[in-house]
């Protein structure tokens, strides 16, 4: 007789724990068995999951990044048009600062010339020299 007739026969005794000690472990293997199935299918769902989250983040991060970049450009370019900017105005205040300079020394000139001249016509004749300062 094979060993399984033999386990089938006993019904008690030796044989028949045998045969139910067989039966449970088969049981809890094919248990064991389920959970890890049940174990690798979860984790997978839950790396596919993170996987998800992560490639989302990442995509987010990419988008801030570029968002950021163009910001960044876009500032430095309003930055050298208002250097530039600056330093034209700067350059036109020189400019200006020069012609008030040149023209406030022309007057100058002009106004001791004046004096000079009112003081030779007040010398010759006061009367003279005032008509012919205020009528030429």
């Amino acid at each position: 007789m094979a060993d399984e007739e033999k386990l089938k026969i006993g019904k008690k005794g030796v044989l028949a724990k045998r045969a139910a000690i067989e039966k449970t472990s088969r049981e809890v293997q094919k248990a064991g068995k389920d959970i890890h199935k049940e174990g690798v299918q979860r984790m997978t769902a839950g790396v596919k999951q993170m996987t998800a989250a992560i490639k989302e983040t990442n995509k987010k991060i990419e988008e801030a990044v570029t968002t950021i970049e163009t910001g960044i450009g876009e500032l430095q370019s309003a930055i050298q048009a208002q250097v530039k900017e600056n330093e034209e105005a700067v350059a036109k205040i020189g400019d200006g600062t020069k012609h008030i300079l040149n023209n406030a020394t022309k007057f100058q000139g002009e106004m001791k010339r004046l004096g000079n001249e009112f003081k030779r016509y007040r010398k010759e004749n006061f009367s003279a020299g005032i008509r012919d300062f205020w009528y030429g």
